[in-house]
């Protein structure tokens, strides 16, 4: 006979207990945040004032949100295999295949005894 179907935890129980999904989470939305605010950050206004670029400002503008993006989606891929790792885990269970040798018992003594 099955056993019945135990509810999975939401992801945001997971955050909460699971440090690796704290750890993907956390950098994909600081990594996002960063690419994000970086291009806003550099886009060309038109002033009065003509403003030189420095090499280093171009290089920063074009490089930074794509290696940012970059590191959130490799965040967001370790998420999403820890996700369902924990799911595949708790829905299905692991077998561990093995054979028993030997098997110790011990017996307690009664914890009423008269002896003290």
């Amino acid at each position: 006979m099955n056993s019945p179907a135990r509810s999975i935890p939401s992801l945001k129980s997971l955050y909460y207990r699971d440090f690796t999904i704290q750890r993907a989470v956390k950098p994909l939305f600081f990594f996002l945040f960063a690419a994000g605010g970086i291009k806003w950050a550099t886009q060309a206004v038109e002033s009065l004032v003509k403003v030189e670029l420095s090499p280093m400002e171009i290089w920063i503008a074009q490089r930074v949100p794509i290696v940012a993006v970059g590191i959130a989606l490799l965040a967001a891929v370790v998420l999403v295999i820890r996700y369902h790792w924990i799911k595949k885990f708790l829905s299905m269970g692991t077998k561990i295949k093995g054979t028993l040798e030997i098997t110790d018992v011990y017996k307690r003594e009664n914890s009423h005894s008269d002896k003290r």
